[in-house]
């Protein structure tokens, strides 16, 4: 694992905007719904570009109605998304809450698909 002050570092220089870039790639294979597998590994990287971060543990996430995450995504997700991941970059400034960014960062797919 990687040394948090490494990781911080990384986060402040290179991993947030390298962060915005990969979270828009797997925004994009989501909304195209034939490619939203993709998309979720896509975000389950996420925390690693962000911060080096390989602690967490991908998901394989099962969605039983399928028709709920999609309407979701539609009205809501695609702008609740950019929000929360500018939110993310704005507390990964800090030292303090930096954890609490890699952790949000991490979770983010259960914020815009509402699993």
């Amino acid at each position: 694992m990687t040394h948090v002050v490494i990781r911080y570092f990384w986060a402040l220089l290179i991993g947030w905007w390298t962060a915005i870039f990969w979270f828009l790639i797997g925004y994009f294979l989501i909304a195209i719904v034939v490619t939203r597998e993709s998309g979720y590994w896509v975000w389950n990287k996420l925390a690693f570009v962000y911060s080096l971060n390989n602690e967490f543990e991908p998901r394989n996430r099962t969605f039983y109605n399928k028709i709920v995450t999609y309407i979701w995504f539609y009205l809501f997700g695609w702008w609740i998304g950019p929000i929360v991941i500018f939110l993310v970059i704005f507390i990964g400034i800090f030292i303090i809450p930096f954890r609490l960014s890699e952790k949000m960062v991490h979770e983010i797919d259960i914020v815009i698909i509402s699993s």
